[in-house]
């Protein structure tokens, strides 16, 4: 590498390297700086600027240093310089750079597995199922074999609709090490489970042999779902109740941070609702905002209304908050925290709905309408309002104790949706979730059209109708059929989801009614209110 380049550069390069390990950050920065534009160094110097940006504050400069080094990538390229790209490309939430990355024939084609495995498992970890698929494929065909790269095959192959062929790679994975809990968990998910067919035992005795916390609760989380369908409901409870605290114990979640943020949004809102309205965004597609608690039924209605000739299914999207950070300059992940809440009053929100929607376009492959479905943008229904006059909000509302119940029975990965690991957290979020709702439709009258999932469920028809009568968009009988719309589903609901449309779900918590009864009595008079 030396004698390819210059040896002012190297230098340069060698100096900026040892600034940075002696924590000389701004120093190290303006070394760096003077390389954005080298042959062979440019692609490695805007990296470190994107990193030093972000760690210094400056999330604009963390993006368009990255994406400005997107440009920098040759013909052949280097598949461990496209596995670092894309790594960095999905954390500052620049998804369609980063897929064109993974693309690259250079990736697609290498002989590697490092960066094949890495690229992968991103990939899965951000819904990418189909493209997951490929990488990881070919570096299974290369020889790798390990518990870790099974769960991420079988969870694809799950979202795909692929059970069969998930279930044998997911059972792979367990005779390869039985004491890797994830794929314990996500074969628990693949069918409903009977008499004839269940993984009881081997839960409780992998159970027995495990120590760790996140471990236990996966698989804790894993045996309820299979002692309840069942019918061992108090077996099914105990297993519940013991998972659920340690994963509670495990995530720390803060009950008052989320309350702190909710009481934040509707202030911020509220002092800027007097601003002048917006254009709206005229190029790309209209936003379909499908909002409410998790395992409300919002991936049931999405599905239906992808069944319609003007409409993509987006799924769950991280790029209005993504954008709004990037307009905000405030660096963090794709969540609202309290620092990000606090600049929704003087953000420029006509520049972050035209940055949102030019980040999602490419995803509605020419289409009128693409639906965001990520459930906690019910928190920014005001801002959704002043940045996307033009965009559609549906409200998926759900009877309260099956709403929680819901929740509270799912084992959200990786610890999101904390207030779910406990009875009297989980009724103290919806009881806020409510109140916030019932803020914005007195402020927005008409705005948001509020859907009932038992509704959806026993009057199909004239649910979906009411609906698309939102979207202004003409009624089409294929979206009576849930089954074939999106062939990716990468939520909770991926198995489940691809059932026929039953009300099952419906009242299912009365199984556990005398065990609900602390969150029965928590949430008071929001039972006769509803959601």
């Amino acid at each position: 590498m030396e004698a390819e380049l210059g040896m002012n550069e190297l230098e340069v390069w060698k100096r900026a390297e040892q600034l940075l390990s002696q924590r000389q950050i701004e120093a190290a920065r303006l070394q760096y700086a003077t390389l954005r534009d080298s042959a062979e160094l440019a692609i490695a110097a805007r990296m470190r600027l994107s990193l030093i940006a972000g760690a210094q504050g400056n999330f604009r400069g963390a993006v368009d240093e990255v994406v400005d080094a997107v440009a920098r990538v040759g013909k052949p390229a280097d598949p461990h310089a496209l596995s670092m790209l894309f790594k960095r490309l999905m954390a500052v939430g620049e998804h369609e750079l980063g897929l064109s990355l993974a693309r690259n024939p250079a990736l697609q084609q290498c002989d590697d597995i490092e960066p094949l495995a890495e690229v992968g498992k991103l990939l899965s970890d951000h819904g990418y199922s189909a493209e997951a698929l490929d990488l990881l494929g070919r570096a299974q065909a290369m020889g790798l074999d390990s518990a870790p790269l099974h769960f991420l095959v079988g969870t694809c192959r799950m979202r795909l609709g692929q059970t069969d062929a998930a279930e044998r790679d997911i059972e792979r994975g367990i005779a390869r090490d039985p004491g890797f809990s994830p794929n314990h968990w996500q074969l628990s998910k693949l069918r409903r489970q009977n008499a004839g067919s269940n993984h009881v035992d081997r839960l409780r005795q992998t159970l027995l042999r495990t120590t760790q916390p996140m471990d236990r609760a996966l698989l804790g989380y894993a045996l309820f779902k299979e002692l309840d369908e069942l019918g061992d409901y108090a077996g099914a409870w105990d297993a519940w109740a013991t998972a659920a605290a340690t994963m509670k114990a495990a995530v720390g979640y803060r009950p008052q941070r989320d309350f702190e943020v909710l009481k934040q949004l509707l202030i911020e809102d509220q002092e800027s609702v007097a601003a002048p309205s917006r254009q709206p965004v005229d190029d790309g597609p209209t936003p379909v905002f499908i909002v409410g608690l998790p395992r409300s039924g919002t991936t049931l209605l999405e599905r239906m209304l992808g069944q319609h000739s003007q409409l993509t299914v987006g799924g769950e999207l991280g790029d209005l908050v993504m954008q709004l950070r990037y307009v905000a300059n405030k660096p963090g992940l794709a969540n609202i925290d309290p620092e990000l809440a606090a600049t929704l009053r003087n953000v420029d929100h006509q520049e972050w709905g035209r940055r949102y929607v030019e980040h999602v376009a490419w995803r509605s492959d020419g289409k009128a309408f693409l639906t965001d479905k990520l459930p906690t943008n019910f928190r920014l229904i005001g801002a959704i309002r002043r940045a996307l006059p033009q965009a559609r909000i549906i409200h998926m509302a759900r009877e309260p104790v099956a709403a929680c119940f819901s929740n509270l029975r799912e084992c959200f990965f990786g610890g999101a949706y904390g207030y779910s690991n406990d009875c009297t957290d989980m009724a103290d979020y919806y009881r806020a979730y409510v109140g916030m709702m019932s803020q914005w439709e007195q402020r927005y009258p008409g705005q948001v059209h509020r859907v009932r999932y038992e509704d959806l469920v026993a009057a199909t028809r004239e649910t979906l109708a009411g609906v698309l009568d939102h979207c202004g968009l003409p009624w089409e009988d294929a979206c009576l059929d849930n089954q074939g719309a999106g062939d990716v589903v990468a939520t909770a609901s991926a198995a489940q989801v691809r059932e026929p449309i039953h009300t099952r779900s419906v009242a299912h918590w009365r199984h556990y009614e005398s065990q609900l009864s602390p969150l029965i009595d928590r949430l008071g008079d929001v039972l006769s209110a509803g959601a």
